[in-house]
């Protein structure tokens, strides 16, 4: 008996060898992109492996990777950049930080410090206050800033913000001059000078304009001048 063989299409061949390719580069791909998600997001291959700061002055370096607490080898892609961001946040020097990934293998921090204009009294220690009245730091010996009394000194307290507001746009001339300023309210800053006598400043409108003033009324005779409304000076 013979047994008579049915020959299979060209073009059926040329299917099946097609589909078989396909499923093939198919299954390629998906394992090409299930390893690469694993190397990127489950392995140390571009993990955190160095921590760069920029910016930092009245910080170190070790103070600020230790507050940013990056996990060593923490892979990037996994890696909490805004839970960063917000632990550096809690150092009192810090304005401004910015958290990146830098593949293959480092975080960078960014930040920016606070920049004193005065300075206030602490327990019995000298700590710099910025312009948005923020105490942020201690320090050994006082810096060639105004000195600021006031009562709760916090950015919420609308004299305490007004003081420090004078504090940073005074002159050269009247810094050399001055003790103290002080603020019962956000309308009644006062310089006190050194020698004893009163600048009564008012609110912190037309810094310029007063100070332009009142160093013009620093050799006049007299222990208390108003230069609060600036075109009109009051001298006794």
């Amino acid at each position: 008996m013979k047994i008579l063989a049915r020959r299979v299409p060209l073009h059926l061949w040329r299917l099946r060898f097609t589909l078989s390719v396909g499923q093939l580069c198919t299954v390629g791909i998906a394992l090409t992109t299930g390893l690469t998600a694993w190397i990127v997001w489950g392995t140390a291959t571009f993990g955190a492996h160095s921590v760069v700061v920029r910016g930092s002055s009245m910080l170190t370096v070790q103070e600020v990777r230790a507050v940013a607490n990056v996990p060593s080898d923490t892979p990037l892609a996994r890696l909490d950049t805004a839970a960063v961001a917000e632990r550096v946040r809690q150092l009192p020097e810090v304005h401004t930080v910015e958290v990146f990934r830098s593949w293959p293998n480092t975080v960078r921090i960014v930040i920016t410090e606070r920049k004193p204009v005065a300075l206030t009294i602490q327990n019995d220690q000298y700590v710099l206050v910025d312009r948005e009245a923020v105490a942020f730091r201690q320090v050994p010996e006082p810096p060639d800033l105004p000195l600021v009394e006031v009562d709760d000194l916090t950015p919420n307290n609308p004299a305490a913000r007004a003081a420090v507001e004078v504090a940073a746009d005074l002159p050269e001339a009247l810094r050399a001059e001055l003790g103290t300023i002080t603020a019962p309210t956000q309308a009644q800053v006062a310089l006190e000078l050194s020698d004893g006598r009163t600048i009564f400043w008012g609110d912190s409108s037309n810094n310029t304009r007063k100070a332009t003033v009142a160093v013009v009324l620093l050799d006049r005779d007299g222990d208390y001048m108003d230069v609060s409304a600036p075109a009109v000076v009051t001298m006794r």
